[in-house]
């Protein structure tokens, strides 16, 4: 099944899934603390061409399952899923948020998205995955989609 990932490590699809806690989580290491409050300093926007939207959970299903592929590939710990697998895990999870889920377009290409999903008990809310295209990275992207 593939080479088992470092412990002391955080895998690919770990970081961009469980993984970015937002409000009242307490986070395994401060390390990840720190790199997504360092956030807060505003980076440069990713550009006009790019466009932040909601996130539509039938219209996009098929478009963010192939960049979550696309995203992820190349990473060791990533296994790839079939589409019903992806909609099962991810879009029809019990606690995903669609209003705090963003979707990155430019040109009406989806290059980027984040998947939130919000518990009640306690009251928090995280990162499901965050995927942007590998051609587009590197441009405040996925900055923008935490911001």
């Amino acid at each position: 099944m593939g080479r088992e990932p470092s412990p002391s490590l955080p895998t690919a699809r770990a970081w961009a899934s469980e993984r970015a806690c937002w409000s009242g989580c307490k986070a395994a290491s401060a390390s990840r603390v720190a790199r997504i409050t360092d956030l807060r300093a505003r980076p440069e926007p990713p550009g006009p061409d790019v466009m932040l939207r909601p996130l539509h959970v039938e219209q996009d299903a098929v478009r963010l399952h192939a960049l979550d592929d696309t995203s992820f590939a190349d990473a060791a710990d990533y296994h790839r899923q079939s589409l019903e697998a992806f909609r099962e895990e991810h879009l029809g999870a019990h606690d995903l948020d669609p209003q705090l889920s963003r979707v990155a377009e430019r040109n009406g290409e989806i290059v980027g998205f984040l998947l939130a999903r919000r518990r009640t008990t306690p009251p928090v809310g995280f990162v499901d995955i965050l995927a942007v295209d590998p051609g587009h990275q590197r441009r405040s992207i996925g900055t923008a989609l935490l911001t």
